[in-house]
């Protein structure tokens, strides 16, 4: 049977069983832009820089974090944030669901003036964020944080 032999619209998804379209039986070029409906394919589908320069969406990730003992407590956050307790005082760390080795990371503390957090990145690596939490005399303390990870 040949293309010329069906009529027009007579081959319909109903008609066609599951998983009979595989990969070898595609043509090169024949899928476009025009054949994929909106929305159904995510940054999660593609394969690594499969897509060149396009712009791609970005992901957000952030957490509210009370730290006042050696394992801090995520008290609301994007999911699969988490803690991953402290590498010392001072030092708490957070996971993320992916790699933050190319993402802006700000931390700010809800402590009184002068105490500042800045990302310890010697030990921050894939995807644990390691910060470093100081007071106004650059003393490390425990104080409740919040995180935001860009990507």
């Amino acid at each position: 049977m040949t293309t010329t032999k069906i009529a027009d619209e007579a081959v319909t998804t109903a008609k066609i069983a599951a998983n009979s379209v595989t990969t070898p039986k595609i043509a090169d070029n024949a899928v476009n832009s025009a054949k994929i409906a909106n929305a159904t394919i995510t940054q999660d589908d593609l394969a690594p820089n499969s897509v060149g320069n396009a712009q791609l969406q970005t992901k957000v990730f952030f957490a509210k974090v009370q730290y006042n003992a050696a394992n801090p407590v995520i008290l609301a956050g994007s999911p699969g944030v988490s803690s991953q307790g402290e590498g010392a005082l001072a030092f708490p760390r957070i996971g993320f669901p992916q790699s933050m080795a190319n993402c802006a990371i700000t931390a700010t503390t809800s402590a009184a003036a002068g105490t500042s957090i800045v990302r310890h990145s010697s030990q921050s690596g894939g995807t644990v964020v390691q910060l470093a939490v100081q007071d106004g005399a650059n003393a490390g303390v425990r104080e409740n944080f919040s995180i935001i990870g860009i990507c």
